[in-house]
């Protein structure tokens, strides 16, 4: 087991990938804190886990929130030396009507929220001189387009912190590295998938042709915070089914709709 006697954190992990990133992480051995805003829904994925994790109440937009889960943490399980930054949203609108609650939002959560638990929780690994942190990111830090622009900017600046943390860290026995997910297998995903022609079309951009598992996802995470990646900082790993150096993406001329979906 890569991450045995180990103390994770990850946020989000209510629902979704976060859940799959929390049980990929009790699996290779690792105690695990199961945050998200919502405490009920991390109390039934830490139940559903077993023994080795334990559900705590986050909310990555507030200071006093993450220091208070931070010592909370810490108080019970031990010293955190691995963290998942999963928590994220998006609001997709056309850029010239996005509201600007919609834009303090997806900032406060995607970006500002990463910053945040790297912050208090790194300091405390840097304090330490050992830790590993994961930042999910997105394509989106690749990639325009249309109606994305606060998530993209929000990504793409998940990067940036990786990138910063990764060298300024690595002297001090902290690594920060990413990992850009692709067309995983999740309930947003699936609505596209059954929208009209959705499925033909996204997965004719995936060079391995089907959507990706929560699963592999959360296997490169483990690995990234494993000692196997010893040597890693600063790098963020694509996992997409080589979807990005396909490149196949919507045609650039067809506008998103507006005020579109939030999620």
């Amino acid at each position: 087991m890569k991450l045995e006697g180990r103390v994770a954190v990850v946020t989000g992990a209510g629902r979704g990938m976060g859940e799959a990133f929390a049980r990929r992480l009790a699996l290779e051995g690792a105690k695990v804190a199961v945050t998200d805003i919502d405490e009920a829904a991390c109390e039934r994925v830490a139940d559903s886990i077993g023994a080795l994790a334990l559900p705590f109440e986050l909310d990555v937009t507030s200071w006093e929130s993450v220091r208070d889960a931070q010592h909370a943490i810490e108080s019970t399980l031990g010293p955190v030396d691995a963290l998942v930054n999963n928590a994220g949203t998006t609001r997709i609108a056309r850029s010239e009507e996005l509201p600007e609650e919609w834009w303090d939002t997806v900032v406060d959560v995607n970006l500002t929220g990463t910053w945040r638990c790297c912050q208090v929780f790194g300091t405390s690994m840097v304090e330490r001189g050992y830790g590993a942190i994961v930042n999910v990111g997105s394509a989106f830090s690749e990639i325009g387009n249309g109606g994305r622009v606060a998530y993209a900017a929000t990504k793409t600046g998940v990067i940036g912190i990786t990138r910063v943390l990764g060298v300024e860290w690595a002297p001090l026995g902290v690594r920060v590295n990413a990992v850009k997910p692709g067309y995983i297998d999740t309930p947003m995903v699936q609505v596209t998938m059954t929208s009209g022609a959705g499925a033909e079309q996204l997965l004719a951009r995936v060079p391995q042709g089907r959507l990706g598992d929560a699963d592999e996802v959360a296997k490169a995470i483990a690995f990234l915070l494993s000692d196997d990646a010893s040597y890693i900082t600063a790098e963020a790993l694509r996992v997409d089914g080589g979807n990005l150096s396909y490149g196949g993406m919507t045609a650039a001329n067809v506008r998103p709709e507006s005020l579109g979906n939030d999620a």
